[in-house]
């Protein structure tokens, strides 16, 4: 059974692929639209409160990451 740190990064990871993909680079205006066809794609939607819960070491991620809210709900994004 995978612990919740490695269910985290698992869907963090998919979920990157769509924040990050060339269509939303290209144009972050366009984020609202593009969340909405993508979100079938999204395994989860990340709630603010159970990420600080998890409370992820430091060291987890090389990258920053920053929160966006959406339609109420919170997506992660590498900056």
């Amino acid at each position: 059974m995978a612990s919740s740190q490695e269910d985290f990064i698992a869907t963090y990871n998919q979920t990157l692929e769509v924040l990050l993909s060339p269509q939303l680079l290209q144009n972050l205006n366009n984020f609202s639209e593009i969340i909405e066809q993508q979100r079938k794609r999204m395994v989860s939607i990340f709630q603010m409160e159970d990420l600080y819960k998890m409370k992820l070491k430091e060291d987890t991620f090389s990258h920053e990451l920053k929160y966006v809210s959406h339609k109420g709900c919170h997506y992660l994004l590498q900056v």
